[in-house]
């Protein structure tokens, strides 16, 4: 069994996507290692971890209160 430690280059760097209503999602997916069981089979495992943030748009960050009836 191998085990190959992910090391990056350059510091990660994430992905934004920006939704219908303004909405912007930030994605950063990170390899931390991985395990090959046997090299001729190419069977293995990788471990990784998702980092995401979502940032609303103004209209939604301080909506008016809402008067009862």
């Amino acid at each position: 069994m191998g085990y190959a430690l992910a090391t990056p280059i350059r510091p990660p760097i994430p992905s934004f996507y920006e939704l219908g209503d303004k909405t912007m999602l930030s994605v950063l997916v990170r390899i931390n290692y991985m395990l090959i069981n046997a090299p001729e089979s190419g069977a293995g495992t990788i471990n990784h971890s998702v980092d995401m943030h979502v940032f609303g748009p103004q209209r939604y960050k301080m909506p008016k209160p809402v008067q009862p009836n």
